[in-house]
């Protein structure tokens, strides 16, 4: 090999390659020796026009021909674990990279420090619109977040910088100019909006999909993240650090041996360029927040991908052959001599009753205090004779799981026990941890571990709760009284899981929103009722003749409506141009009224019989808008598509759906869909 090919050619440790639970130490990576030749250029080429021909390229080798959809569920399960299983993941692998996120462009907005204006460098202003656009969030409320973001860009400011303290900034301007620009967007018409889309899809069409085996697979997270102000989630230590942009230097490439490696941007060269066929992932850069490693990987709709999904659900599935097993040993356990089994009985107990995590060990100085079933410490419980525990601890992703249950009188002695004499502090199970919990569960049956209990619990309880629930659906039932029948068992499952989320900020509105239609619809039940009485006495000439005027006066009401919002629009611009400010910075976090919406005017039907016939349509409407009402209030706080997304075999859903006539897209998003082809095909005998 010539002396400077060896120059060109990085090669990435290990370390920094080897991907979790995939790649072991001994597996050699081979860097590809062909490098792609760079085109010369013409001077008065501009980096936009290279970067538009490199994509263009990019995008005739992804609509090569490709192989039809590969049926792989159609396989036996022992062909699909012997695929698995393989070390080599792949013979061919071509795609076309990642895609970058744009350069940032300066706007020229100072900070302000004590009252004057500050310059700053494209590099400082960067961080600090960053800071900015966040001002109307809870982070900038927080020390730690502050702290943290304060180090980063001080370091960027330099020493001798004016400014030497984040107190003393106001970074006001910057926001409304953010708002502004937002405002400009949001103005735009459809046509400029729906053409910008079209042409953001064109671009990025090429880096959606690789060829592996001559198949089109579908790529994830192939767009590399922007520069920001890392946030986490609950009180993570690190919120407010600042993750750079990422280079072109700083990513691997993994590409079949023969495949021309797609060119980096102009001006750059990529970190490595590897062919690992023993592993998924098409690019790997280090995460600097949290010292990881992170992956372009295929989507999880693609083959091999969906095949650990559809593992995920049969290891599950199998479960059932050995749970009543299981229980009765760790009821054994409960009374055992040693601390350890009581110890491990009890945890499982937990884990199969209450859906808890195992609980992984980490860096508390890393990660946010989260804790499951193995690290929970004794501040965590509190016992209340003769046989209930209080739970209250922070979960994954910070989510609050405070749940008190009344346990098995056994269970309960061995808690008090496993507390006697230790501090808040400790460890509630201080004699076992998740490897060996898991080890111990492998005793039962391959591949079994904690997890593949919350996959069951969830599973099997869906399951349940469907068919209990599917004897109350008639055949006279809309489609929305079934799918809410759908959502009262996935709630359960969701309420086992502690699948939470946060409010959405459009809730009340929303609410609000909903209040309007049913009002609407009362309305229209009201007029029909007194047209029908009304026919019978005047004829329905006349009833027709009153109905119309009173629809022009909703008419004129509205147009008033209209009137009084354009002034008070005009007001607002007024009192914006006073202050030198746009509307959207004038108005800062108080949202922009929306202009009245125009009422659609209800129509008489033509005879008594239809009339009658309208009046029943609408009460149905009425109770199912309550309905749905009052599950939306219910759910308020509940995180459905968690547990449909990661733990519900997703053949449930299709078998129910196909034995209740309830189309398939009602419960699974497009994004569902295309994860889960495999349990498409399921028939509506499925049963978990």
């Amino acid at each position: 090999m010539p002396a400077d090919d060896k120059k060109r050619k990085r090669i990435v440790e290990d370390d920094d390659v080897s991907e979790e639970e995939e790649v072991e130490e001994k597996v050699k990576i081979e860097v590809v020796k062909k490098e792609t030749k760079k085109k010369k250029e013409s001077p008065k080429a501009t980096k936009k026009e290279e970067e538009e021909s490199s994509s263009a390229a990019a995008a005739a080798a992804a609509s090569s021909s490709v192989e039809d959809i590969y049926k792989w569920w159609q396989e036996s399960d022992e062909q699909i674990q012997e695929i698995l299983s393989s070390d080599q993941k792949w013979n061919t692998l071509k795609h076309n990279g990642v895609l970058f996120p744009p350069d940032y462009e300066p706007h020229g907005i100072p900070v302000y420090y004590d009252g004057k204006p500050v310059k700053l460098t494209p590099e400082q202003e960067e961080v600090a619109t960053m800071y900015a656009s966040m001002l109307e969030s809870d982070y900038v409320k927080k020390q730690q977040f502050n702290d943290n973001f304060w180090s980063a860009w001080k370091e960027l400011l330099g020493k001798n910088h004016t400014i030497k303290s984040l107190g003393k900034c106001d970074f006001s301007k910057i926001w409304e100019h953010l708002l502004t620009e937002k405002e400009k967007k949001n103005g735009r018409s459809s046509e400029e909006k729906k053409a910008e889309k079209e042409e953001k899809a064109k671009f990025e069409d090429a880096y959606k999909y690789a060829l592996v085996d001559g198949r089109k697979e579908k790529v994830q997270q192939y767009k590399i993240e922007p520069p920001a102000l890392f946030r986490g989630r609950g009180t993570h230590p690190k919120m407010g650090q600042l993750k750079k942009r990422i280079q072109p230097e700083d990513i691997t490439i993994n590409i079949g041996r023969l495949e021309d490696c797609p060119p980096p941007p102009v001006g750059h060269k990529w970190g490595a360029v590897v062919s690992n066929n023993t592993v998924l992932w098409l690019a790997a850069y280090k995460d600097v927040i949290n010292n990881k490693n992170k992956y372009v990987q295929f989507a999880s709709g693609s083959s091999l991908k969906a095949m650990n999904d559809y593992l995920k659900y049969q290891t599950a599935r199998n479960l059932k052959d050995c749970i009543e097993k299981i229980r009765e040993d760790y009821k054994k356990q409960w009374t055992d001599s040693s601390e350890t089994e009581r110890q491990l009985g009890v945890a499982i107990y937990f884990i199969d009753k209450l859906a808890l995590r195992v609980g992984n060990e980490k860096d508390d100085e890393e990660e946010a205090d989260t804790v499951g079933c193995c690290s929970l410490r004794v501040e965590h419980i509190t016992l209340t004779p003769p046989s209930s525990i209080k739970f209250d601890f922070l979960g994954k992703d910070s989510i609050r799981y405070e749940n008190t249950v009344e346990v098995e009188k056994a269970v309960y002695k061995c808690v008090k026990g496993f507390i006697e004499g230790k501090k808040p502090a400790d460890m509630l199970f201080n004699k076992i941890n998740p490897t060996k919990l898991n080890e111990h569960l492998k005793s039962y049956m391959e591949k079994l571990s904690a997890k593949v209990f919350r996959t069951y619990n969830a599973s099997i309880t869906l399951d349940r709760e469907l068919k209990k629930l599917e004897k109350d659906i008639t055949t006279d039932m809309s489609v929305a009284e079934r799918v809410s029948i759908y959502n009262s068992a996935n709630r359960q499952v969701a309420i086992l899981c502690n699948h939470q989320r946060a409010a959405p900020k459009t809730f009340d509105s929303s609410v609000e929103t909903m209040d309007k239609k049913i009002e609407s619809q009362a309305s229209y039940l009201e007029r029909l009722k007194k047209a029908l009485k009304d026919i019978s006495k005047s004829g329905y000439d006349e009833v027709k003749e009153k109905w119309e005027k009173d629809n022009q006066k909703i008419t004129k009401n509205y147009e008033k409506e209209v009137e009084e919002f354009e002034q008070k629009q005009k007001d607002i611009e007024m009192k914006a141009k006073n202050a030198g400010k746009s509307v959207a910075a004038f108005l800062g976090s108080a949202k922009k009224e929306k202009a009245p919406k125009k009422p659609s005017l209800p129509v008489l039907p033509k005879t008594t019989e239809a009339i009658e016939s309208k009046i029943e349509a609408v009460k149905k409407k009425i109770e199912e808008m309550n309905h749905e009402k009052k599950m939306k209030i219910d759910n308020k706080t509940v995180a459905l598509s968690t547990s449909r997304l990661n733990y519900c075999d997703p053949r449930i859903t299709v078998a129910w759906c196909k034995r209740t006539n309830v189309p398939i897209q009602k419960l699974f998003s497009k994004t569902l869909q295309d994860k889960f082809p495999w349990a498409l095909d399921c028939g509506t005998d499925f049963t978990f």
